[in-house]
């Protein structure tokens, strides 16, 4: 399964800042309440073939990723599956921080 750019995009958001919220993610994106709920199902999704932890909303809107996902998305052998870069600024820092720390 591949995600499409506008899911693509918002699992990108939320894992470089776990903080969002529901709520900031509709307003910037233009989305409806029904629209960010059928791209999370579909991250879920994508992430259930994977084997990691579905990606989980609190009661308040923040969203809950697993540790296990951060360091999955973040190791070099996932940053380019099927096509899509997830590193970033963020997780470029991460991993030259792993690589600091292993030295």
């Amino acid at each position: 399964m591949e995600l499409d750019a506008r899911t693509n995009q918002l699992f990108i958001e939320i894992l470089n800042n776990p903080d969002e919220t529901s709520t900031s993610l509709k307003k910037r994106h233009d989305l409806t309440r029904s629209q960010l709920s059928y791209s999370l199902q579909k991250v879920n999704e994508y992430l259930d073939e994977l084997n990691l932890d579905p990606v989980t909303r609190t009661t308040n809107g923040h969203f809950i990723i697993t540790k296990k996902n951060s360091r999955r998305i973040c190791s070099k052998q996932f940053a380019n599956h099927q096509g899509y870069v997830f590193i970033t600024r963020r997780t470029h820092s991460i991993v030259d921080i792993n690589a600091f720390i292993k030295n």
